[in-house]
């Protein structure tokens, strides 16, 4: 997607892969790592829909997902995965 400014919105598949192999290299990498890695921006939003689909809780420990997000955020995302994946909730 293309924004009126002219500046895409969005990853491309190419980039989906890369941001996915850069965070199961380097559970500690942060944001402009990442967009470093991959060569374009990646959002918080991006983080976050990852989360929430799943994709960085099958890859990762509860303890990296924190370090890529806000914490607020990531306390809701490791509260409604607690039961999921067995966590007691002692950091």
């Amino acid at each position: 997607m293309i924004l009126p400014s002219g500046r895409k919105c969005g990853i491309t598949e190419k980039e989906d892969h890369r941001l996915w192999h850069t965070v199961v290299m380097d559970c500690t990498v942060s944001v402009a790592e990442i967009q470093s890695a991959i060569g374009t921006t990646v959002t918080q939003v991006t983080l976050r829909n990852w989360s929430l689909q799943g994709q960085l809780q099958a890859m990762r420990s509860v303890a990296c997902i924190q370090q890529i997000m806000p914490l607020p955020f990531a306390m809701k995302v490791v509260s409604s995965q607690s039961s999921l994946v067995g966590w007691s909730g002692d950091l």
